[in-house]
C-alpha cells in the first residue's frame, strides 16, 4: 500500500493533477484500512503527515521568503547574504501551499475517522497488574489475548528513554511464547508463577495483563494500543 509522505506534496508542483488523483488513491485506501478497523499504519501516517503540513502552512512567510531565493553571494561589509529572486521556483511553491490546503480537509477526515477507532478500543483494554509490581518496571512481560485467533500472546519488553530537549520513551517488545486457548485458562489461573518459572531470566519480573473482549484486528489495532497504554502505565 502507498502511503503518504511530504515527498508526495512536494511533487506536487511538476504536477498537480497527477498528484491530486494520487493523494485520493491513498486517502481511500486509508479509509477502506480503517472500514477494517486496521489502524495503523494509517493513523501514524496521518498524524505524521498531518502535523507537518500544518507546520509548513505556519511557516509559510520564512518558507516564502527563504525558498524562492538563490543566494549568489555574500557582502562581508554588512554581513548580508545576496540572494537572487527565482520567480519560477516561486511559483512551484505557491503550487505546493495551494496543494497543501486541498489535501488537509482531506487529511483531517481521515484522522477523525482513526480517532474514533483508536478511542474506541482504547477504552475498551484494561491493564492490571500481576502479582507485586517490583521497583524496576522498565523491563519485564505483558500478556494479552487475541481475540481472532483465540490465543494468549506473551510478550518480553524493555523501555527506553532516548537522551533528548524532551522525554522521549520507546518499547522493545519481542514475542516469546503464544498458548491456545484451552492452555491459557491454565496458565491465568496462576500467571506470575507459570512465567517466572518459564522464563527464569527475570526472578521476579513485572507482569501486566491485558484484558479485552473486542476482536479488532490485532497487529494492526489492538497490539499497538496497549504497547502505548503500558508506556503509561509503566511512566507513571
Amino acid at each position: 500500500m502507498e502511503r503518504l509522505t511530504l515527498e508526495t506534496f512536494i511533487y506536487a508542483a511538476e504536477d498537480p493533477e497527477y498528484s491530486q488523483y494520487r493523494v485520493l488513491a491513498i486517502i481511500k485506501n486509508y479509509l477502506e484500512e480503517l472500514h477494517h478497523s486496521k489502524l495503523y499504519p494509517v493513523f501514524s501516517d496521518l498524524i505524521e503527515v498531518n502535523n507537518s503540513l500544518s507546520a509548513i502552512l505556519q511557516q509559510r512567510k520564512n518558507f516564502s521568503e527563504s525558498l524562492h531565493r538563490r543566494i549568489i553571494g555574500f557582502n562581508i561589509k554588512d554581513k548580508e547574504v545576496i540572494y537572487e529572486r527565482t520567480e519560477n521556483l516561486k511559483d512551484k511553491l505557491l503550487r505546493v501551499f495551494d496543494f497543501i490546503k486541498w489535501a488537509m480537509p482531506k487529511i483531517e477526515e481521515g484522522l477523525k475517522e482513526a480517532k474514533a477507532i483508536y478511542d474506541f478500543v482504547d477504552n475498551s483494554i484494561k491493564v492490571k497488574e500481576v502479582g507485586i509490581i517490583p521497583l524496576y518496571k522498565k523491563e519485564g512481560y505483558f500478556v494479552i489475548k487475541n481475540n481472532l485467533k483465540g490465543t494468549l500472546n506473551i510478550y518480553k519488553y524493555e523501555m527506553h528513554i532516548i537522551p533528548s530537549n524532551v522525554s522521549l520513551r520507546t518499547l522493545k517488545t519481542s514475542l516469546v511464547d503464544v498458548i491456545d486457548e484451552e492452555e491459557s485458562r491454565l496458565v491465568l489461573k496462576n500467571l506470575k508463577l507459570e512465567l517466572t518459572s518459564r522464563y527464569t531470566a527475570m526472578p521476579n519480573p513485572a507482569i501486566y495483563f491485558f484484558e479485552t473482549e473486542i476482536d479488532f484486528p490485532f497487529k494492526e489495532t489492538v497490539l499497538p494500543i496497549a504497547k502505548r497504554k503500558l508506556m503509561k502505565v509503566i511512566a507513571a
